[in-house]
């Protein structure tokens, strides 16, 4: 007997007789039947974006679309078994944000141990007169235990010096005539267990003898890191900005 191509469906040869249709046509009738129940009907998605889901053994529903830039999770609490989400990880939230204060320091406290890095831009920095070196202190250590790898360049070779008290990101006064940017990252700063290690840049559009990457530690405090102070050596500042983020 012949079969269709795709389902394997029994039909009559051209040769078969006339008396024979009725069964024949009853076979392809109950096959197609069978076939169609296990099919997923087009109506079940109602809307662009819309999925298909189990919901049990050999049982599907529609999961709606989920709004912009969330993303498919599993969720064993959820009929399907997935939801849209915000991304939890591998993004960066914003922690803390403003303006540096016209004092020789901007404290950022109360900072939450729920993120893996802590990535701080400091954009416009600037001194109101005379020339300052930037620093930073965390959790308000004043001791020195900031140890620093700076490399600058206008010299050859880095730099290594400890700073007292704080850790210092230029190794010559910054000129107040012109604005900086700073970019630092802080790796594993919740871990309670390690000292905390820190990496970034310094940078002037108009004077790349003030322009230094660096590396450095502070061996002395295992805790938690929870306050950032961003400091001025001498000079109060007049501009700049921060924004503080957690990394995950």
């Amino acid at each position: 007997m012949a079969t269709t191509t795709n389902f394997g469906w029994s039909t009559p040869d051209d040769s078969a007789n006339v008396k024979d249709g009725a069964a024949a046509i009853r076979s392809l009738g109950t096959a197609v039947d069978t076939t169609v129940a296990t099919m997923v009907p087009k109506t079940i998605v109602d809307a662009k974006g819309d999925i298909i889901a189990a919901t049990a053994a050999d049982t599907v529903a529609r999961l709606a679309v989920g709004a912009n830039d969330t993303v498919l999770t599993a969720d064993s609490t959820a009929a399907t078994g997935l939801k849209w989400a915000t991304p939890s990880s591998g993004g960066m939230t914003l922690i803390a944000s403003g303006s540096l204060s016209a004092t020789t320091s901007t404290n950022l406290t109360s900072i939450s141990g729920s993120y893996i890095d802590l990535v701080l831009y400091v954009r416009g920095m600037s001194w109101g007169t005379g020339g300052s070196k930037a620093e930073m202190r965390i959790n308000g250590d004043s001791n020195a235990n900031y140890f620093l790898t700076l490399q600058q360049n206008s010299s050859a070779t880095p730099l290594l010096f400890q700073s007292t008290g704080q850790w210092r990101f230029s190794n010559v006064d910054i000129d107040s005539a012109n604005s900086f940017h700073m970019y630092v990252k802080f790796f594993d700063y919740a871990v309670t267990s390690n000292p905390k290690f820190m990496e970034g840049w310094i940078a002037s559009a108009s004077n790349s003898s003030a322009t230094s990457a660096f590396l450095g530690n502070n061996p002395s405090i295992t805790g938690a890191i929870t306050s950032i102070d961003i400091r001025s050596s001498g000079y109060e500042f007049d501009a700049g900005t921060y924004a503080l983020y957690g990394v995950k």
